[in-house]
This record gives C-alpha cells, structure tokens and sequence, in this order.
C-alpha cells in the first residue's frame, strides 16, 4: 500500500515542529503527489489566528511555484466543534482561504471549563470514563454525536478526523450522515482512531470513503501511516475505499 497524499499534517503555525516547508520537503521525500497543511482552528491554546493564516496562504501559493512540478500542496485546517449545534470555530476568512477543510472534535474544547475543574483536583490526564458513570457517559455519548452530526449539516467538511479518541461517539450515526455529505472519516495514525472495530462497524455504508493521514507534528512524520495500515490489514476493508492509498 503506498499513501499518495497525506491530507493532515501541523506546522509551527499551531503546535507542530516543523515549518511548512520543512512539511513539504519531507512529502517529496516519500513521493507524496498531494500534502495538506491543517494547523488547529483558533479556538485552541495553540491554534492559528487570520492574521497567521492568510500568511500561510501567501507561503504555500509561493511553495506551490516552487515546487509545482513536484508536488501539490492545500492550505487548510483542522477547526475545531465547538458544541452541540456544530458551530466550528473557524470565520469566512478561513472557508474562503482554504482549499480543504478538517473537522475535530476535541475533548479539551467542547468540554474545556468541565475539564478545567476536574483536572485541578484529578490531574491533567484523567480521561472522561474515570470519573464519571455510565448513565452520564451514554448522555455525553448522545451529545458529542449530535454535535458532529451538526457539524456536517452545516459545513462543507472535507474530513472528519480520529473519530472516538478520547470521547465517546455513535460512530455508525455519523457515518450515515458522512455518507451522505461525501465526507471522508480518517484513519489517524497518530490518534489510531478510527480502529478495527470502528472500522468493521461502518463499512455497512458502502458509499462511505475513508483517508488515511500522519497527523504528523514534524517534518519526519509526514507521510508516516505505518500504524494505521496495520489497523487497515486488521479490519475487513476494502482497500479501494480508502482514497489515498494506491
């Protein structure tokens, strides 16, 4: 399996390492045609603001001269859900610049006050079913679903990135509504969501199509799925399925 595009990788722009053009010399390394940079929507702690971003958009327009006879690069982001009616956090500024547009539901967001007071008595990494009990869990379950759902129905989401890390969602309701806005659900090796079992569970829709990214925080990670193509050898997909993997 060769990956030809890697659609999710982070810059010094948000938290990654890397600058993006250290990002799109390492893609023409592994012989990638197509590489997005998705820095996090401005909503969290290190996401990038409309100023940073329409100077990545001048960057990579010029990257884009550079290198156009060797590789294709997309400016885009990784906004964030902000609740439960879906808004992102990302403006018209954003949409009009981008060429590719990511959708996370992150735990620290949506929940970030919560988690604020849990973490101060619990510690910084207490994940959601250490402290609390199934009832609420299934209640939140229902919540964070409606809100990707949300999501979808509102925004022209290219991909919905490592589903279920962290936060539990009905994975088979979102991936009906995917199915339907030709939204790709990503294989995240850095996240290892969506896993076999999710996998397995979706593939009912046969419409469906999947990506597989790095999510790579440096420039030696692009175009790393080494973990997510053994998740894709365990699960019983199609291969043809998943659109950036020849």
């Amino acid at each position: 399996m060769n990956l030809i595009g890697d659609y999710h990788t982070h810059t010094v722009y948000s938290h990654g390492m890397g600058s993006i053009e250290e990002n799109v010399k390492a893609a023409i390394d592994k012989n990638l045609e197509v590489i997005a940079i998705t820095d996090h929507g401005p909503r969290s702690e290190y996401g990038v603001d409309k100023k940073s971003f329409k100077k990545m958009r001048l960057e990579i327009d010029q990257l884009s001269k550079k290198y156009q006879n060797q590789i294709k690069i997309l400016l885009g982001v990784e906004a964030n859900i902000l609740d439960v009616e879906g808004n992102l956090d990302i403006d018209i500024d954003f949409l009009s610049e981008s060429d590719i547009i990511l959708a996370g539901f992150h735990f620290d967001i949506i929940y970030r006050e919560k988690l604020e007071k849990i973490r101060m008595k619990l510690g910084r990494r207490t994940r959601i079913k250490h402290y609390i009990d199934e009832d609420i869990y299934e209640e939140l379950k229902q919540v964070n679903t409606k809100s990707v759902i949300n999501a979808l129905n509102k925004y022209d989401i290219n991909i919905l990135t490592h589903l279920g890390d962290k936060y539990p969602v009905n994975i088979e309701k979102i991936a009906a509504i995917a199915q339907k806005h030709n939204t790709y659900l990503e294989i995240n090796n850095f996240h290892r969501y969506l896993n076999c079992y999710q996998i397995n569970k979706i593939l009912k829709y046969k419409n469906l199509k999947f990506v597989v990214n790095s999510d790579a925080h440096r420039p030696k990670d692009v175009g790393n799925i080494k973990i997510a193509i053994k998740t894709l050898e365990k699960s019983n997909i199609d291969i043809t399925r998943v659109v950036n993997i020849k």
